[in-house]
């Protein structure tokens, strides 16, 4: 029911959505079955919160935030032992992760900041084109193991990952609970992200050209305020760490469910 109120009044984020492809009869078919399915007297189990509160605003059915939990490795870096000017992408998935915004926005920012680096993790090189794979200061490192994750993300200055669809994004998550901050999107879970840890939202427009600027002053803002930003990160690291945790998320799963037994 998300992804219908998505495929009407945000075409552009739906066309890259990865349900794009449906065709229209069996996505009504499949949206019917699901409300069958379902009914009325179920309690859905939602990752996010944007999705509970859709839900529970704009469909007959009740949800209960539940989460999900962090995959990488956890360090304590010290502000000082950080980059002083590195970004950090990572997601399969480059257009709908927005990684051709970041690269765009990072060859302006590197006028001004000629020893910055961008790098970009979880794309196959060979599907990027050429002049984002040959821009200056940009490193595709591809597929890497999630212990490599970890590490990028104790050592970088900042994560950023504007998506233009977004399900969850639990690599938001990770990069904050190792004391990142995180330039995200104004949509769906990523603005409540930012409001957790430390960071910056990157306003929407309707042509890219104006989104690049937007994510531009968010890369720019951040560094220049860099010990700012990392200090807050590091203070709301371990709440995250906490929250975040699979024990965390079990235990909600498991209130849940108690709950609705009474």
């Amino acid at each position: 029911e998300a992804l219908s109120w998505i495929k009407r009044n945000d075409p552009n984020s739906f066309k890259v959505s990865g349900f794009q492809t449906v065709r229209p009869k069996i996505f009504n078919f499949r949206l019917n079955q699901q409300r069958q399915l379902i009914g009325n007297d179920k309690t859905i189990l939602a990752m996010s919160q944007w999705l509970t509160d859709f839900i529970n605003k704009n469909t007959a059915h009740k949800a209960v935030y539940v989460g999900g939990g962090i995959n990488t490795p956890l360090g304590e870096t010290p502000i000082e032992k950080r980059d002083d000017r590195t970004f950090l992408f990572v997601g399969r998935d480059f257009y709908r992760k927005g990684g051709d915004l970041v690269v765009s926005a990072f060859n302006k920012f590197k006028l001004e900041y000629p020893k910055a680096k961008l790098i970009v993790a979880g794309p196959d090189k060979n599907t990027i084109p050429e002049e984002m794979r040959s821009a200056s200061g940009v490193h595709f490192i591809g597929d890497v193991s999630v212990d490599k994750i970890g590490q990028l993300m104790s050592i970088a200055t900042c994560f950023v990952m504007p998506s233009r669809f977004e399900a969850y994004g639990l690599v938001f998550v990770e990069a904050m609970a190792n004391g990142m901050p995180i330039i995200a999107r104004d949509k769906y879970e990523m603005p409540y992200f930012v409001s957790e840890g430390s960071g910056l939202v990157m306003r929407t427009e309707k042509d890219e050209s104006s989104e690049i600027d937007n994510l531009l002053k968010c890369m720019t803002e951040l560094l220049e305020n860099r010990n700012h930003y990392l200090k807050k990160a590091q203070e709301t690291a371990p709440k995250i760490a906490q929250e975040y945790s699979w024990t965390a998320v079990a235990n909600r799963i498991t209130n849940a469910i108690e709950n609705n037994r009474t």
